[in-house]
């Protein structure tokens, strides 16, 4: 069997960035109780290794019992600052993980909304990130395809007219191609679109190794955790290209299908550490059925 690794694949800037101030308050603060507000990240067996260094994950505020011991992590994605503000107000300390990238998103959108636009995501409605950016934009519109995009612009055009200022942007994470058909949709419908594109360079970067990487390979692993959105996004993107695909969540979940095939690719998501990127690849060259 032959492995071929994505060029670019594994944690994003904004992952190492959130695991990296975590561990730094755990080392430089060990009498304190350390909170992340929601899983810090998606993947299960980082998730594994916190909770064995005693950081637990709390949904909400009132979950903080003794604040004035107590540090709590945003993580990457964001939160809607009252949810922020909330922390701080019990007394705990509050450490903000959010992405450089996600911070521009929420102040582009604040921005927007203050100067009368209406703020277009394209996204995952229920997607920490988006729910994140609502909370400096409550009344921007979420939309997840083009035929939504589509309903939506019609809509908004037939109650206010084709110069309605306007701002289409998108959820870091979100697929560039999906995004460019609703950019190329939606500025036949309004001349005047303003479009920020708020999708990371990273992201970008993994879409496009992944899309290369399936045009040489007979079938692909995609390591990550179920519930990340980014690493279920690129599974779709092989089942797109007609590759057969798997997503696993470390060595043990390699499928015996797997070895049918002679060539065999793999990419990660953006959670997904290293090591476990590293030994998916050793087995698959070492072992057979």
């Amino acid at each position: 069997m032959v492995v071929k690794r994505a060029v670019v694949c594994g944690y994003c800037m904004g992952v190492e960035r959130a695991i990296k101030k975590t561990y730094q308050e755990l080392e430089a603060h060990p009498e304190r109780k350390i909170l992340t507000l929601g899983p810090l990240i998606h993947n299960p067996i980082t998730l594994g290794q916190l909770q064995e260094k005693g950081i637990s994950i709390i949904h909400n505020h009132e979950e903080i019992t003794d604040p004035v011991q107590t540090t709590v992590i945003i993580r990457a994605h964001g939160v809607p600052p009252e949810v922020a503000q909330n922390i701080i107000n019990t007394g705990a300390k509050l450490v903000d993980a959010t992405c450089p990238k996600v911070h521009i998103s929420q102040k582009k959108a604040a921005q927007f909304a203050q100067a009368g636009y209406q703020v277009l995501i394209v996204g995952e409605p229920e997607h920490s990130e988006i729910i994140g950016i609502l909370g400096y934009a409550p009344h921007a519109i979420v939309i997840k395809n083009l035929e939504e995009a589509l309903q939506v612009a019609q809509r908004i055009k037939q109650h206010q007219g084709e110069y309605v200022k306007i701002v289409l942007m998108a959820q870091t994470t979100f697929s560039e191609i999906t995004f460019e058909k609703i950019v190329n949709t939606l500025k036949e419908l309004f001349p005047d679109l303003i479009v920020e594109h708020t999708i990371c360079n990273a992201t970008r970067e993994r879409q496009e190794a992944l899309y290369n990487l399936c045009k040489e390979v007979d079938a692909l692993l995609v390591i990550g955790g179920k519930e990340s959105a980014n690493t279920q996004r690129l599974k779709s993107i092989a089942e797109e290209q007609g590759v057969p695909v798997w997503l696993i969540e470390d060595e043990h979940k390699i499928p015996e299908q797997i070895y049918e095939f002679p060539t065999v690719g793999i990419t990660a998501g953006a959670s997904t550490p290293k090591e476990i990127i590293d030994r998916v690849e050793s087995i698959l060259k070492t072992v057979s059925p």
